[in-house]
């Protein structure tokens, strides 16, 4: 299948693969934190992920080669489960492509210093189904926009367009009756 380019010259595709997995009869997200030294959404938290390279085939094998690259995650230790409705950046300007895929647990990560500074499990059960995650937003004088949700996770918090495709994650396991 060739590679598919779907957004206009001024934005890049990228995708990101969002990592479940199951501990204890509880469900966990995996979340990055960006490093200090990168380019763009530095000590951001995020999927990890990446712009699209051409000899991708197509945005899940994007997904997944970023995910080794950030995180050390093989692709065939996932298993994808389907993907989540496209999310823009508007600074630099992203189309991104989120796919859930489920690893096994344990995992030995491998962080890639240069691009993540740590890893967080999150608990999907911390995430829902407390109040809307529209109604969460803290107010901190920070750069976070309050049109998008924001989840706060072990001092962290996740927001912008990870929290979006949280929401999104979130909404269409409730709207399935799975939490």
């Amino acid at each position: 299948m060739p590679y598919r380019r779907t957004c206009s010259y001024r934005q890049r595709e990228s995708a990101v693969l969002i990592p479940i997995f199951k501990r204890n009869n509880e469900y966990f997200l995996v979340v990055t934190k960006r490093a200090a030294s990168v380019k763009y959404h530095r000590r951001h938290l995020c999927f990890p992920g990446g712009v699209a390279a051409e000899e991708d085939r197509d945005f899940v094998q994007t997904a997944l080669r970023e995910a080794e690259e950030e995180i050390g995650v093989l692709k065939e230790d996932v298993e994808i489960l389907g993907p989540l409705d496209d999310s823009l950046t508007y600074v630099p300007p992203f189309v991104i492509h989120p796919y859930v895929g489920a690893i096994p647990y344990p995992y030995a990560f491998t962080i890639n210093p240069d691009e993540v500074e740590k890893i967080i499990e999150v608990p999907l059960n911390h995430l829902t189904p407390n109040a809307d995650p529209a109604d969460d937003w803290s107010g901190v004088d920070d750069d976070r926009d309050p049109r998008f949700p924001d989840f706060l996770c072990g001092g962290e918090i996740i927001w912008g367009t990870t929290g979006s495709i949280t929401a999104n994650f979130i909404g269409i396991l409730k709207n399935n009756g799975v939490v």
